[in-house]
């Protein structure tokens, strides 16, 4: 009976770690790479619920449903660009939606419903 070290599998499974111990630095280089590239690339880009937003509305969609629902959705996530969308999309400012404002986390969106009230 052979031993668990002789057998084809182990040997090519410690040649493989052999090359991959040997080219650590090609590999950790390669890997760091990939990690910055992610984050640069999540924190330079459009979120997609701004990218989706914006897509319906240039297809038609409706900021007025639900008595302004689309632009209370804005304010609660403090989000200026959504709010700003919604408005050049001619969303109506309603007393709800400066209420809303005015109770936002977010001092821009606090800011912006003092502006407009």
């Amino acid at each position: 009976m052979t031993s668990l070290t002789d057998q084809p599998l182990v040997q090519d499974a410690r040649r493989y770690l052999a090359v991959l111990h040997k080219r650590r630095g090609l590999l950790l280089t390669a890997v760091g790479l990939s990690l910055v590239v992610a984050v640069l690339h999540n924190y330079t880009t459009r979120p997609v619920y701004q990218a989706t937003v914006q897509l319906l509305i240039d297809n038609g969609a409706d900021v007025h449903i639900n008595g302004g629902a689309p632009l209370l959705f804005a304010i609660g996530h403090k989000s200026m660009k959504l709010i700003e969308c919604m408005i050049a999309a001619g969303a109506t400012i309603t007393r709800e939606v400066l209420h809303a404002a005015a109770a936002s986390d977010s001092a821009e969106v606090r800011e912006w419903g003092r502006r407009m009230a």
